[in-house]
Parts: C-alpha cells; sequence; structure tokens
C-alpha cells in the first residue's frame, strides 16, 4: 500500500499540471506550454518566502496567487493576444508559448540560480499510516489537492455560468460571441485563473520535489502524457490520467527499473492514442487541435 500511496502523489502532481493546462485548453483552444514554469516559480517563492523571509504559509500562497495571476494575464497580452486575428494562427500560438516559457525558465535562473532549493512547508515529512501503507503530509495534501480541484472543475464546467460560456465558445466561437458570450476576456481569465492556480501548487509541488530550474521541463513531459491518456478538455480526465500515469511509473520502477520509467509511459501514451485517440475521458474537440 506504500508503494500505491507513492504513486497517487506522483500522480498527483501529474494532474495538478494536466488541470492547469486544461483550464487554458478549455477556455482558448491553447495549450499553453508555459504552464509547468509557473509552478517551478511558485516552488521558488515558496522557498524564498519560507527559508528566506520566513512568512507563514497561508501569507506565501496567497503572494503566488497574485504572482501568477499576473504572469499569466502578462502571457495573454503578449504572447497570444497579438494573434488571435491572424487566420491559420495555431502554430503560431504554441511557439509564442514556448518562447513564454523559456522567458520565465530564464528569469528564474537569474534570481536563483541552477542549485535545486529545499521547499520547508512546515510537517511536509510527517508521516501517517494509513490502509495499511505509509504517506507523508506532503502527499496527503497534494493527493487531496488534485482530487478536490479536478472535482470542482469538472463541476464548474457543467454547472456554472463560467463552464457553459467555455462549453459554448469550444463548441461555436462566433455563435457563443452572437449570444452575448464575451469570448476575449473569457480566454484571458483563463490565463489568469491558470497561472494563478499552477504558481500557488507550486508551493506544494516544491515540498515534494524541490525548487528546481528543471522541474517545468520535467513536468511538461509528465503532465502532458497524463492529460493526453486522460483526455484533452476534460478535467476529469487531467486528474485520472495524471493519478493513473504517476501509479505506472511508481510501479515500473519498483519492480522492472527507474531506466524504464519513460519506455513504458511511452508504450501506455501510444496504446491509449492508438486504442481511443480522444483519450480515456477526452472529448473529440480538443483532439483535433
Amino acid at each position: 500500500m506504500t508503494l500505491l500511496w507513492a504513486g497517487l502523489a506522483t500522480g498527483a502532481v501529474y494532474a495538478l499540471v494536466g488541470l492547469a493546462f486544461t483550464i487554458v485548453l478549455t477556455s482558448s483552444d491553447v495549450f499553453n506550454f508555459a504552464q509547468p514554469q509557473f509552478v517551478m516559480l511558485g516552488a521558488f517563492l515558496g522557498y524564498w518566502g519560507l527559508s528566506e523571509t520566513s512568512l507563514p504559509l497561508v501569507v506565501i500562497v496567497a503572494g503566488t496567487l497574485i504572482v501568477g495571476a499576473a504572469l499569466g494575464y502578462l502571457e495573454e497580452i503578449i504572447a497570444i493576444r497579438p494573434l488571435r486575428k491572424r487566420p491559420n494562427a495555431g502554430y503560431a500560438v504554441l511557439v509564442t508559448t514556448v518562447g513564454f516559457s523559456v522567458a520565465l525558465n530564464g528569469l528564474a535562473l537569474v534570481i536563483w540560480g541552477s542549485t535545486p532549493a529545499p521547499v520547508s512547508v512546515p510537517n511536509a515529512d510527517k508521516i501517517f499510516h494509513i490502509l495499511g501503507g505509509s504517506v507523508s503530509v506532503i502527499d496527503l495534501v497534494l493527493i487531496t489537492l488534485a482530487l478536490v480541484v479536478g472535482l470542482s472543475l469538472h463541476y464548474a464546467a457543467r454547472r456554472t455560468s463560467w463552464g457553459m460560456a467555455g462549453r459554448a465558445i469550444a463548441a461555436d466561437g462566433d455563435l457563443a460571441v452572437a449570444r452575448g458570450v464575451d469570448a476575449p476576456r473569457f480566454k484571458t481569465t483563463g490565463f489568469v485563473l491558470a497561472g494563478a492556480f499552477a504558481c500557488a501548487v507550486g508551493v506544494f509541488i516544491g515540498a515534494k520535489l524541490s525548487a528546481n530550474i528543471n522541474l517545468g521541463n520535467s513536468l511538461v513531459i509528465l503532465g502532458f502524457v497524463g492529460l493526453a491518456v486522460g483526455g484533452m478538455g476534460s478535467y476529469v480526465g487531467a486528474l485520472v490520467g495524471g493519478l493513473v500515469i504517476g501509479v505506472i511509473q511508481v510501479l515500473t520502477s519498483r519492480y522492472i527499473g527507474a531506466e524504464y520509467e519513460l519506455v513504458v509511459l511511452f508504450v501506455v501514451l501510444l496504446s491509449i492514442l492508438l486504442l481511443r485517440p480522444a483519450g480515456i475521458l477526452g472529448g473529440r474537440q480538443f483532439r483535433t487541435v
């Protein structure tokens, strides 16, 4: 059971990244390659706040929400908005999000350097024994965050005006605008929400993985794999896909060898895409973007 807890905790990290991807994807039809860099920045801000200034955790999380929202807004303004009115701008938008990712990574490198830094969340390493297995506090926090946020977003996407607006834009953007939906504002809001969320959860992901300049680069790959397996455009898909990938990765490392982790994950991804191209729970319209 300890191994399963470890897999779920690892998968929760990928699920949280996948949920941040999905917020932007469902609001803007954009796969934001820069999103995991917000997690990396949140981890470094957590390190700075907890280790260098001794701020309360709640203040640090509130600060990362503000910083992430501001950077998400900035990304939408300079990397996305200028390309909206251009025909066939889909590939160009992908390139600009990669460029913004590189810029955030370079900013973190200048400020904090390349040496990994611990994010000392209080009591993060405390161990509990649950259902016959051992699990740390930070692992429980990550699993709980993934479940609560994933299910809450799933509910919001289907039961709130915000979610209905997103579904309307995804189905027919021109018709949604004609019915009174402020599409540009909605798309900007998606970047702001995803930036705030990713930066804030970065504090807790950093407590598990440490603040590392390469954190975002590794999460963009594994977060995408989890999202592709679970289903593009589905919050529950992002949750399930991330958890599944995390469990498979940990089991592979334990029983086959850590050097085979990426090979096995690639085989799983390829199998899912061949058998069900939309992913386990994904909407077909988002697989074609």
